[in-house]
């Protein structure tokens, strides 16, 4: 599942979120959220709105985390309030009250909705943005059950990545278990298709899935990009809540390592469900390069020795 880290104002926040998100990696999969003033030097009249309109249609078929800081919480906020069952697990870092308008204020009532296992919110005593106590007391004026994790600051900097971490991760099997009923509603057979990935390594047990990507028989993907609408970015792929199915262009699809039909028909069945091999899992990785890849190959081959 996807983790957006949504950053305070400045440029300088630029880095923090950078930051975060290297220091979450691998465990959580996340996507720093730039805002378009860093480049331009002005923020628009309305780039709050359209920041969260451009989130909300870019995700409107998944579940995504949510870590804000400062400003980003406000945009957070915007996101909640035009869908607010696209959000899984929210951090709220910083809330800047000394910064926000009263009627900007209240939008933050949305947050008596979410669940509040989902929420996590973080304030440093004395922010100079909106000290703990001062944004306890506008929490509480919301929802008194809220709880707010005080930590011993006196700037509006939010190094936590370890606390990040502990409440994003969930167990990988029960991630998994979550997926694969998803993934069982869309009405595929066995033959059809094969699960590839993070798959096969989540359902050893190795880590954590983030989302589940399949590929499937060319006669399949006709049949589904009739009642799906294909997104064609780096490459075309098919998106049913958090099941991705992978098409022409992807690495996973590339016929000159392994074709489609390859491995949909050598897939091992497991616990009902169909995964790409491992070994030729492996040949994907090392086909990609990327340092969650490396490390990946490292737990497929510590895997194999294991079991051979």
């Amino acid at each position: 599942m996807k983790t957006l880290i949504l950053p305070g104002f400045s440029i300088k926040n630029k880095d923090w979120a950078e930051h975060i998100s290297k220091e979450l990696s691998p465990d959580v999969d996340s996507e720093v959220i730039y805002w378009d003033h860093w480049k331009t030097g002005v923020a628009t009249k309305n780039w709050i709105e359209k920041t969260a309109d451009g989130v909300s249609e870019k995700y409107k078929n998944q579940k995504i985390n949510i870590l804000a800081k400062s400003i980003g919480t406000y945009v957070t906020i915007k996101l909640l309030e035009k869908e607010s069952s696209l959000t899984n697990k929210i951090i709220l870092n910083g809330i800047p009250l000394e910064d926000l308008s009263s009627e900007d204020c209240e939008h933050y009532s949305i947050l008596k909705s979410i669940p509040k296992n989902k929420m996590l919110f973080i304030q440093n005593e004395n922010d100079n943005h909106g000290s703990y106590k001062n944004v306890c007391d506008f929490l509480h004026k919301i929802d008194n059950e809220i709880s707010v994790i005080s930590m011993h600051r006196n700037d509006h900097e939010y190094p936590y990545p370890n606390t990040f971490s502990e409440f994003l991760i969930e167990e990988k099997q029960g991630i998994l278990t979550n997926l694969l009923k998803e993934l069982d509603q869309i009405g595929l057979l066995v033959g059809e298709y094969a699960i590839t990935g993070s798959g096969p390594l989540a359902v050893r047990n190795l880590r954590e899935p983030h989302d589940l990507d399949i590929i499937v028989l060319p006669s399949v993907w006709d049949r589904y990009k009739v009642k799906y609408p294909v997104i064609s970015e780096r490459f075309e792929t098919i998106q049913i809540g958090n099941v991705t199915i992978l098409g022409e262009g992807s690495h996973f699809t590339n016929p000159n390592i392994c074709p489609v039909e390859t491995q949909v028909k050598e897939a091992e069945i497991l616990d009902g469900h169909p995964y790409v091999q491992l070994s030729t899992l492996k040949l994907f990785k090392k086909a990609l390069g990327r340092e969650k890849d490396l490390n990946d190959i490292k737990l497929i081959e510590a895997y194999l020795q294991e079991n051979r």
